[in-house]
């Protein structure tokens, strides 16, 4: 499982959680908030042979979210990680 908040920052290092999105081991996933905030249908990120989309690899595409998803407004935080594809 993978468990991302996305956070937005306060005063005084302080956050308020927007919307959490767990992917289960199984790569089903529930979101807890808005979906929308996520960009799931749009939002790509740069890997070495092209671009990196959601369904391509559900797992990867999270943990590299930060990379190209960290605004003031919009910081996706990695709150646990023991997806099976850690291990690879």
């Amino acid at each position: 499982m993978i468990k991302i908040e996305l956070r937005k920052s306060g005063p005084r290092g302080s956050h308020t959680v927007l919307a959490t999105l767990q992917l289960n081991d199984d790569n089903s996933y529930t979101v807890d908030g808005p979906e929308e905030l996520f960009l799931l249908d749009s939002l790509t990120i740069p890997v070495d042979d092209g671009v990196l989309r959601f369904d391509d690899d559900r797992a990867l595409w999270l943990r590299n979210l930060y990379q190209e998803f960290r605004t003031p407004y919009r910081i996706p935080v990695i709150v646990e990680d023991t997806h099976p594809s850690a291990d690879r």
